[in-house]
């Protein structure tokens, strides 16, 4: 096995280690709290296009005005209204997306920490296989002898994770060696 390989594999080890941290946190933490933050979430989406629909149809119902006054002209007039009625259709389509997620999140159909799977399932690796490679990694970059960079399949859910783990009151450190410590944070 070359250098190269020898040190993505370890990285792959590194990741699959935090992953599984991870997944120790969900389990004890437990569904619940990632499920509210899930909804939390999608309900700021909802909220904000709401009132993006809200704000169009108040847009173009001052348009009419606008125009009945010889502010703007009827060209100006009809581009405006078709475009703010387009923009309004869009947010009322982002709003029902949204409701269907909300459903989905509340029925436990959502396949959001799917991808935990992916790496649980090389727990024990003691090779890089081809398989593991097409399956965990998206990029690996070598700048130099000294200098790689691997970039990971998953690694916006990663982050996503990481950040939701930090909001449910934990704090999350990365060592030097890339290993990451969930704490709970004391309360004082």
């Amino acid at each position: 096995m070359g250098k190269l390989e020898e040190t993505v594999l370890e990285l792959v080890k590194i990741l699959i280690e935090n992953i599984l941290d991870m997944k120790k946190i969900m389990d004890f933490i437990h569904e619940v709290p990632f499920q509210e933050l899930d909804i939390k979430e999608l309900e700021i989406r909802k909220e904000a296009k709401e009132k993006e629909a809200v704000r169009c149809r108040e847009l173009r119902d001052y348009l009419y005005e606008d125009f009945r006054e010889g502010i703007i002209s009827k060209e100006d007039y009809k581009e405006l209204h078709d475009g703010y009625t387009e923009k309004r259709k869009k947010a009322e389509e982002a709003v029902r997306s949204i409701d269907q997620q909300i459903s989905e999140v509340l029925e436990s159909k959502s396949d959001k920490y799917h991808w935990l799977d992916y790496f649980a399932e090389h727990q024990n690796i003691q090779e890089l296989t081809r398989t593991v490679a097409v399956e965990l990694i998206d990029q690996i970059l070598v700048y130099d002898k000294k200098h790689i960079e691997v970039r990971f399949n998953f690694d916006d859910c990663y982050q996503s994770l990481l950040r939701q783990i930090q909001s449910v009151g934990c704090d999350v450190n990365t060592g030097m060696d890339g290993r990451i410590e969930i704490q709970k944070r004391e309360v004082v």
